[in-house]
């Protein structure tokens, strides 16, 4: 991730209840625009990505690709279209940003798109989180 950031400290700490844990590190600044619900003049909700991003420190990991959507990809498009996969994990003291299929981020100028739901990791009170899987093609 890029160094520059206008958030204050470029290392932020971020304990829980004066817990430290590796779920509360990061590696990377991201713009996430979070999942909003708005009702159209007909009252009917739907949702749609906010116009305010949230920058949030999260822990940005390269995520594997499954053989199938590798072959798919090089059969499709023989190299002219590329598509790279990554997993992000929020701290868990920004656990109430809405993050959901309708959202996207940007990272290092890139637009990274949220891909399906995230993934709830319930061991316990200390281990809970969220995984989000995204992608950009």
């Amino acid at each position: 991730c890029a160094p520059a950031c206008d958030c204050g400290s470029r290392w932020p700490q971020a304990p829980v209840g004066g817990l430290v844990s590796l779920l509360d590190k990061g590696n990377c600044w991201v713009d996430v625009y979070p999942e909003v619900a708005t009702r159209d003049r007909d009252g009917n909700t739907f949702t749609h990505p906010s116009n305010k991003p949230k920058r949030l420190w999260v822990m940005w990991q390269a995520h594997g690709e499954s053989g199938t959507a590798a072959r798919r990809q090089e059969q499709m498009t023989e190299g002219f279209f590329s598509e790279n996969v990554a997993r992000m994990r929020v701290r868990r003291e920004d656990h109430s940003v809405k993050i959901g299929p309708q959202s996207y981020l940007m990272k290092d100028g890139e637009r990274w798109e949220v891909f399906g739901y995230p993934t709830e990791y319930r061991m316990s009170r200390r281990t809970g989180h969220f995984d989000y899987t995204l992608r950009r093609s």
